[in-house]
């Protein structure tokens, strides 16, 4: 994931070019700020170019950096800007990537298929386009706590740099049926270690093998939560 910015110097030129015409940069950065490095290239990869000269603008706009904005960074920074080529002025643009609802199905179908797991999906139904800064985004879904058959509704969350995007989504369940009941007699396994206990409980809501359901315990009148292991077995979750 990385942040895409292009620099545009309008005035001398970069790293002791000065003169020359006008210099188009390209600048990668993973973080939301400019640094020196995007104004000076020659310094990528020092510690003078990591010199933080402020916020990046957002994505889809531009910035324009002064010469005087950049010496004021390096004085505060206890850093001369001797025998360093400022440009008089330099503007820095935030490139944009827009993703089609298609697109956005795609990405997000893996992350779905995790979330709601043991049902599976059928279509996936994105409602908006996203727009984000450049790159590779990373993506969480949200979504009911306990899936089950039908339509479900959700949120895909898209996200690159410190941008978000929220688009929502519906999605077609198929569910494996529950195995206990509002009311299912089961046996409460609780696990320490080798040792082994169990006791009779009554299950007060349905669930799947996998699911969590809460157990009232028949012989201490506790109430649980287990994950489901069979028709009749209920492991108690620490």
């Amino acid at each position: 994931m990385r942040t895409q910015f292009r620099a545009l110097a309008l005035a001398a030129g970069l790293c002791g070019l000065a003169g020359t015409a006008p210099t188009e940069v390209e600048a990668q950065d993973d973080r939301s700020r400019v640094t020196l490095a995007e104004v000076i290239p020659a310094l990528a990869g020092s510690e003078l170019g990591s010199l933080d000269l402020g916020p990046a603008p957002a994505p889809g706009n531009a910035r324009v950096l002064g010469r005087a904005e950049v010496q004021a960074a390096l004085r505060a920074a206890g850093r001369t800007s001797e025998g360093l080529a400022i440009p008089r002025s330099i503007r820095i643009e935030r490139r944009i990537r827009a993703l089609g609802r298609d697109e956005i199905a795609r990405l997000a179908r893996p992350a779905i298929e995790a979330s709601v797991a043991p049902c599976e999906i059928g279509a996936v139904e994105v409602r908006s386009d996203a727009t984000l800064p450049e790159g590779e985004p990373t993506l969480r879904v949200e979504g009911p706590a306990r899936p089950d058959d039908g339509p479900a509704v959700m949120t895909i969350v898209l996200t690159q740099g410190a941008h978000a995007s929220r688009v929502p989504a519906q999605v077609r369940l198929t569910c494996p049926a529950a195995v206990v009941r509002p009311g299912s007699q089961v046996r409460v396994v609780v696990r320490s270690g080798a040792v082994v206990a169990s006791a009779d409980g009554i299950t007060r809501q349905s669930g799947r093998v996998g699911d969590r359901v809460r157990v009232h315990v028949t012989s201490t009148g506790a109430l649980v939560e287990g994950r489901v292991v069979s028709s009749s077995t209920v492991e108690v979750v620490r």
